[in-house]
């Protein structure tokens, strides 16, 4: 009988001694570690396997884990492939350069549901996590989700998928989009959208830190303005067709706010 409640999906790319950070407060969380699983999967150069290993006989021999490998170097395709592997009722998604407090997993599980979406405060750290903290944005977006409303209030809720965690339903067949390597994690929110009922929040002892200075990753990457263009046109047009697909259910004040933020998004790149 699988008693897996939880799955921990974590793409690994280029890791380094983040990565180790990283999995060292999955390991040591409170909820027993026979009720989560930790899915790693190494996209791109697997050069980096050694040292992956490493690091998982070091912090899982105690855990559940499932290890896969692909030489794609793309997020999505591999969170698609922890998605179809997954064995936990819900899902969490933690970027392998972030680092999550040790009563994470069990205070977002607490209060999702199979239409209520669990949500924790971030923190925002550069080196070292004791020097975490918190932006104006952050702050602000805490405020809106806590008071509820709409979904076109709570927008920046469907801007990530870290931080938060999923009925596996809610997912249901919805996968990532290979074709967009920025604003991926926007179109699988908007996709799976018309099954959430609201973002709840977690106890204020569930925080995910966002590394925000690692210069190799893909989402920094710099890109030329011909394919900021062709991006952002296409991006638009994929959330359009997300929208009409269940137009009936789908709130359309959400996915005309999310075009504009597209258009905003490659108007920022263009001036990177």
């Amino acid at each position: 009988m699988n008693d897996v409640k939880v799955s921990v999906i974590i793409p690994i790319y280029k890791p380094d001694f983040w990565f180790d950070e990283c999995i060292k407060s999955i390991a040591n969380q409170t909820m027993d570690k026979a009720e989560y699983e930790v899915v790693l999967i190494l996209n791109g150069d697997l050069s980096y396997r050694d040292y992956v290993h490493s690091v998982i006989d070091k912090y899982l021999k105690e855990n559940i884990y499932q290890y896969f490998e692909t030489d794609f170097g793309n997020v999505s395709n591999a969170r698609n492939i922890g998605l179809d592997n997954a064995r936990g009722e819900y899902i969490i998604f933690v970027d392998s350069d972030d680092v999550v407090s040790v009563s994470y997993i069990r205070e977002l599980y607490i209060v999702s549901s199979i239409d209520l979406v669990g949500i924790c405060r971030t923190q925002d750290f550069e080196k070292r996590i004791e020097d975490a903290y918190q932006t104006n944005q952050l702050i602000l977006q805490e405020r809106i989700v806590q008071e509820g409303g709409s979904f076109f209030r709570n927008r920046k809720c469907f801007s990530n998928v870290w931080r938060k965690c999923f009925h596996r339903d809610i997912i249901g067949v919805e996968r990532f989009n290979l074709n967009f390597s920025i604003g991926e994690d926007m179109m699988f929110c908007l996709a799976i959208s018309r099954k959430i009922k609201k973002f709840i929040f977690a106890s204020v002892d569930a925080i995910y830190y966002r590394r925000v200075s690692r210069k190799d990753s893909l989402s920094r990457s710099k890109y030329k303005k011909k394919y900021i263009l062709k991006l952002v046109y296409f991006r638009t047009l994929n959330i359009l067709k997300i929208y009409f697909k269940h137009f009936r259910e789908n709130d359309l004040l959400l996915f005309l706010a999310k075009v504009v933020a597209s258009i905003r998004g490659g108007i920022r790149l263009l001036k990177m």
